[in-house]
């Protein structure tokens, strides 16, 4: 009887151990696995931000952003990067960057809700990040929006969102992958159509008014990704 009862405790414990599996972080297959073997859970990320010249998207100086407290950082399952800023952000200089349109400076003071957004979309056939193997490129759409303290909102289109990619003279952004963990993202490269050209659009969140175009900006930048 003692035996007995011993061994439906064990065969509970058992049971119970099953129906409450341990979570693990998500971790990334070798380059070009099969479907079955591709992670479909958000991918935890860091990155850097070139503050070398010609780049006129910076880093707010406080070194590498790391998904946790002060910033989302993802590389999310259909192989896009998610990311936002809490309290970190990047820096614009738009000093003689405007290259078509009425002269306009975006305000920048009171920067908040920074985001980097990759569209994977934008051209046939081109890979997740997390599928691409080691020392191949694709080109894909990215959009960085924030908002200001006027309450509105700057979006920076490299052949992102909104835009209309026939008739859309922005870059799309050149992705590398660099190692089994590591990618770079710019805008200069091979990628149509202008080098470096992001389009500029502001929206009134207030009034919630159609989307502005405010033109062409010459908009560099170089960023660097490694999975966590």
């Amino acid at each position: 009887m003692t035996t007995r009862v011993a061994c439906a405790v064990l065969l509970g414990l058992f049971l119970s151990s099953c129906a409450d599996p341990i979570s693990v972080a998500p971790s990334l297959p070798p380059t070009g696995a099969p479907l079955a073997a591709r992670p479909t859970q958000e991918i935890p990320i860091a990155f850097t931000v070139s503050d070398a010249a010609p780049n006129r998207i910076r880093s707010d100086g406080l070194g590498e952003y790391v998904d946790g407290p002060s910033v989302s950082a993802v590389l999310d399952h259909v192989g896009n990067l998610q990311i936002t800023g809490i309290t970190r952000r990047v820096v614009f200089d738009y000093s003689g960057a405007q290259v078509t349109g009425a002269a306009y400076t975006p305000d920048t003071t009171g920067m908040q809700g920074m985001r980097i957004v990759s569209q994977n979309n934008v051209t046939p056939s081109v890979p997740r990040m997390q599928d691409m193997t080691v020392g191949s490129t694709a080109c894909y759409g990215l959009t960085i929006p924030y908002t200001n303290g006027a309450q509105q909102q700057v979006r920076h289109l490299y052949h992102g969102y909104q835009e209309a990619p026939q008739t859309s003279s922005s870059v799309h952004v050149f992705v590398t992958r660099t190692s089994a963990t590591t990618w770079s993202v710019t805008s200069s490269g091979p990628c149509p159509v202008n080098s470096d050209w992001a389009g500029v659009w502001t929206i009134d969140n207030v009034k919630k008014a159609q989307f502005v175009f405010r033109g062409y900006f010459n908009l560099p930048f170089s960023m660097t990704f490694r999975t966590l």
